[in-house]
């Protein structure tokens, strides 16, 4: 009788203890945009970018472990993520249909959305003004939805990335292309593209914010928090290491009537948290 109490009693003590290592080694499953930098890629099989970077800080500091899901395009971890295969997105803009499936955090970042044009095109007040032209948007991006509500004449051309924009517009594919500041910055930058310019603004942020899959409210919870606890100096210790333009905003209502963006090449002022 002493024996079966002694077994029992270590047997209650071992399923206690893989109960509780289940619990602390548990992971967050997350897709995210393989190719989308300098927000985020997967680069040798890692997750790099400004989002893996707050990703990082979010999770450690809500006590979170990730483990990365391989795709090969945003439509395919939106797959992924509506199936089930993966618990959150990275870094996702909030909008009707996605809304259905997950539950958004607070925004960690968010830039300006930029119209982008040819050299020696003339400035623009707002989007009404070119809504004749053709208008190159990033495939997919988010804010397509809410372009269309507030201009439904819009003559959208969706391109693959951000290279593949401001390349339409050298060849006159379109007239006029659409972008956040943080990709037109980057990727002027990295591919030498001088024969573009910035012509105004959209007046529009695109927010990113972790999409997580609404079975799981206390992972939520536990997301939310660990957004709320970056502080200033986390922010500006993960821009600086993915950004190193600086985009100002300038207005010159006399010479232009628009606000003019220059660029030159210290850091960028993203609006942040």
């Amino acid at each position: 009788m002493i024996f079966k109490i002694i077994l029992g009693s270590m047997l209650l003590s071992v399923t206690v203890m893989v109960v509780s290592l289940a619990a602390v080694t548990s992971k967050v499953r997350m897709c995210v945009s393989p190719d989308a930098m300098p927000i985020e890629k997967i680069e040798d099989g890692e997750h790099i970018g400004l989002a893996s970077d707050f990703i990082k800080q979010i999770t450690n500091n809500s006590g979170s472990v990730i483990e990365l899901v391989p795709t090969h395009s945003w439509d395919q971890s939106l797959e992924y993520a509506r199936s089930g295969r993966c618990d959150i997105l990275s870094a996702a803009e909030e909008n009707s249909e996605l809304k259905q499936y997950f539950h958004f955090t607070r925004s960690y970042m968010h830039f300006p959305i930029l119209i982008i044009a040819r050299a020696g095109m003339p400035f623009v007040s707002s989007l009404d003004s070119i809504r004749n032209s053709r208008i190159g948007i990033p495939e997919g991006a988010e804010y397509i939805e809410t372009l269309y509500k507030r201009f439904p004449d819009l003559q959208i051309v969706e391109v693959g990335s951000t290279l593949e924009g401001l390349k339409a517009l050298l060849s006159q594919t379109i007239d006029h292309y659409l972008d956040i500041s943080a990709s037109v910055a980057y990727t002027s930058r990295l591919y030498g593209m001088t024969h573009t310019k910035i012509v105004g603004v959209t007046g529009d942020d695109f927010h990113y914010r972790i999409a997580v899959s609404k079975g799981d409210p206390k992972l939520y919870e536990k997301l939310q928090s660990g957004i709320e606890s970056i502080n200033e100096s986390e922010k500006k210790r993960i821009f600086s290491r993915w950004i190193d333009v600086d985009m100002k905003l300038v207005t010159d209502y006399k010479l232009l009537g628009v606000c003019r963006i220059s660029i030159d090449r210290s850091s960028i002022t993203a609006k942040m948290l």
